[in-house]
């Protein structure tokens, strides 16, 4: 019997731990092996191993961002963002074939900065997408930096000499995914949002995909031109949110000091602008 392990590194997500677990689940219920789910927790501090466990998943606590420690069961391993309620189109073919890689650069940039990157993609010779911020959410796009809007905070940095760019309907409202070849053509990118009632700053990635599987099961590298502007845009995302030494403190779930207060030292890609906002009593989350 084969053994399928979904992996889900997760920090502070117990807005969407929840659905993403039973989606996963609803879609393995046509496999026939054995499909175990691991929520890996870093540094949490919020509910989001609580609601794991009792979702049914296992959970491993990684406080040193290192996944790789995680000790797995098969040889078959798929890696789900917790943030990403997956479809169960999508998820059906992820239990049938392996899932797609990818580079990524997580941070917290605000929009002016955004602004700067956006426009970076732009020189490289990218087409920007997004979705239009409307009830109908159709995709758009623009070859200049007035398609970036302070309320839409997701993109799509579109590089027309690495292939071809799709856009699917999925339930009703377009899409652009990177399962497919779409994935060889395209770099996410996005900004901050910064909640001023919560104050609470929300991530942000720079991300691409390694390749895809085209139908007959043939699996396609990302293209060089695309990993290059890749490469440039995570450079300038260094420059615009420098990496930097935070200090948390929070409650350890851990065995060996479980209820004490923690402090965890760490680095992350934060811009200026953010920084002050800590200072101010704003949170990264």
């Amino acid at each position: 019997m084969v053994h399928i392990s979904v992996i889900i590194p997760a920090h502070n997500e117990e807005k969407y731990i929840e659905r993403c677990i039973k989606s996963i689940k609803k879609s393995a219920k046509q496999f026939r092996g054995k499909v175990e789910i691991i929520v890996v927790c870093n540094r949490c501090t919020d509910r989001t191993a609580e609601i794991a466990k009792s979702n049914g998943a296992n959970v491993v606590f990684n406080e040193d961002r290192c996944i790789a420690k995680v000790i797995l069961h098969s040889g078959w391993k798929f890696w789900f963002d917790s943030e990403v309620k997956p479809l169960r189109k999508e998820a059906e073919r992820l239990v049938s074939r392996r899932i797609v890689l990818g580079k990524q650069i997580n941070y917290w940039m605000d929009y002016e900065n955004f602004i700067l990157l956006a426009e970076k993609a732009l020189e490289l010779g990218c087409i920007i997408y997004r979705r239009r911020a409307d009830e109908q959410g159709k995709i758009v796009y623009g070859n200049d930096i007035s398609i970036v809007t302070a309320n839409v905070s997701d993109y799509y940095f579109y590089f027309p000499q690495a292939g071809k760019i799709v856009i699917d309907i999925i339930n009703g409202r377009e899409c652009i995914s990177t399962i497919h070849e779409s994935g060889q053509a395209i770099i996410e990118a996005g900004f901050s949002i910064i909640h001023q009632e919560k104050k609470k700053i929300t991530r942000s990635r720079l991300w691409c995909s390694s390749g895809f599987y085209r139908e007959d099961g043939e699996y396609i590298n990302r293209s060089e031109d695309l990993t290059k502007v890749y490469n440039s845009l995570a450079r300038y995302v260094k420059k615009l949110a420098p990496y930097t030494e935070l200090v948390d403190v929070y409650i350890s779930s851990r065995d060996k000091d479980y209820g004490k207060e923690v402090e965890y030292k760490h680095k992350e890609y934060v811009s200026r602008y953010c920084i002050d906002k800590m200072s101010e009593g704003y949170k990264l989350v």
